[in-house]
């Protein structure tokens, strides 16, 4: 039997060497023979040379020399993207690199010249490579949690302040959920970067003009008109001016006004403005409410407590490049939200910079959280089937007011689609750690009992 010959369409391979350029990042160093460069080369000068169409000649009759005199230049630039695109994939699928995100490299540095062999090096994250612990040796408590007279108390005096007045504070102190009136001078560098008045700020936040001040509430507890107090900060990262981000600043708040904020006296007036018949029916109906919530939080917190609990055990590195991007996608996602749900910009900046001092930390932690169940998931075979995301999507519709169809046509106009089949599949596989680790429950007063002084909300994007 002859020997088979190489089709005519068979392109050269290319030269690959794969160094270490950190944690889960790697260095592709690609060469791509002068042969196939310049069959790309002429291959496109024959497409260029049919279709363009110069003046004193037809269609496609113009002459190669003018062809390369006028589009030579723009020829090379189309080949080297097509080119470099096409190999780095092959690269990347030769290799069998699971990459995350795209591949980078300083693109415009990257010539094709014909005759010549294409050099060139591009850097991709991968995907953490880690030992998964053994699970059935993994031991968690699940949390105790208690509705005490305390938490019931808290969510009265949240109803009382959803129906308080401001009034003048006069002379008097900043008391505690007070409202001042600032005038606010922000320096740098000894220059003066703000210089303002009339800025309103309401008692404990510790945001400022959309700037976090560590210290503020703490700070401003107690002064009067006139008074003035001093903070250092950073500015954020998103300060208006680019060269001052990150610099440190002095801000000086002189108090132009107090108001004092009187919540309504609990009562069974008060009772009865909420369709209660008394103070007594009003906490034993929120007691009921935060016995359920209690329900919900205790389960949470158990998932929660497992995923820790592995990752305890599952120690490595995430690509700082991966962080960044995914931070940034973080918090703008929860910008679009803010927007969507039409709150000042004021109120939008405040929300974002007390997000940002958390966001990095949080994207870290649901980043190796997200790489580890994946693991998992794929051991274990568990996947979201398509009646679970149907279930899913017609619950998540209800809360909109919206079909299925409706919300499914939505999230898919927002790619989001993919992002709810994960979900699942991460819920799936949590409940399926649920059979493979050792659980036990806290007692009250363990260090493993949920806190009552904490707070309840749901977590969000940033």
């Amino acid at each position: 039997m002859a020997d088979e010959q190489p089709s005519a369409d068979a392109q050269p391979s290319i030269a690959v060497v794969i160094e270490d350029d950190g944690p889960c990042s790697k260095k592709v160093r690609i060469t791509v023979p002068a042969e196939r460069v310049d069959r790309e080369i002429e291959d496109t000068f024959k497409n260029v040379q049919q279709a363009v169409q110069f003046k004193g000649f037809r269609a496609g009759k113009a002459p190669r020399r003018l062809v390369e005199a006028r589009l030579g230049a723009r020829v090379l630039s189309d080949v080297r993207e097509r080119l470099v695109q096409t190999v780095v994939e092959e690269a990347i699928r030769d290799e069998k690199l699971e990459t995350l995100g795209e591949a980078q490299a300083d693109w415009e540095k990257i010539e094709v010249e014909k005759g010549s062999d294409l050099e060139f090096e591009v850097t991709v994250d991968v995907r953490p490579d880690f030992e998964m612990p053994e699970l059935a040796g993994i031991a968690v408590e699940r949390p105790f949690f208690e509705v005490t007279d305390a938490l019931i108390d808290r969510e009265i005096d949240r109803l009382r302040m959803e129906r308080a007045s401001a009034e003048d504070g006069g002379d008097g102190p900043l008391e505690e959920r007070g409202i001042a009136t600032l005038a606010i001078n922000l320096t740098c560098n000894d220059e003066t970067i703000v210089d303002e008045t009339g800025i309103e700020w309401a008692h404990p936040s510790d945001v400022l003009g959309g700037m976090l001040i560590d210290g503020l509430a703490d700070g401003m507890l107690g002064k009067k008109t006139g008074d003035e107090a001093e903070f250092t900060v950073n500015l954020p990262d998103n300060f208006r001016v680019d060269e001052l981000r990150g610099k440190p600043a002095k801000v000086v708040l002189t108090v132009e006004a107090i108001q004092k904020v009187v919540m309504p006296e609990l009562n069974d007036a008060f009772a009865a403005e909420l369709d209660y018949d008394d103070v007594e029916e009003l906490r034993a109906d929120i007691s009921n409410q935060l016995d359920r919530q209690a329900e919900t939080r205790i389960e949470r917190a158990l998932d929660e407590k497992i995923v820790e609990a592995i990752l305890e055990e599952v120690p490595f590195d995430l690509p700082p490049s991966l962080v960044r991007r995914e931070t940034g996608r973080m918090l703008a996602r929860f910008q679009t939200r803010l927007q969507q749900d039409g709150l000042p910009e004021e109120q939008i900046r405040e929300e974002l910079a007390r997000a940002h001092t958390e966001a990095e930390g949080r994207v870290m932690h649901d980043l190796r959280a997200s790489f580890v169940l994946d693991r998992i998931a794929s051991e274990k075979k568990v996947f979201a089937t398509e009646t679970e995301v149907q279930e899913e999507l017609a619950r998540m519709a209800g809360s909109y007011n919206l079909t299925a169809d409706q919300m499914e046509e939505q999230m898919a106009e927002q790619g989001l689609l993919s992002s709810l089949r994960s979900s699942i599949r991460e819920r799936k596989t949590i409940g399926e750690l649920r059979h493979l680790v050792a659980i036990t429950d806290a007692k009250p007063g363990s260090d493993d009992a949920a806190s009552d002084d904490g707070d309840e909300s749901e977590g969000d994007d940033a």
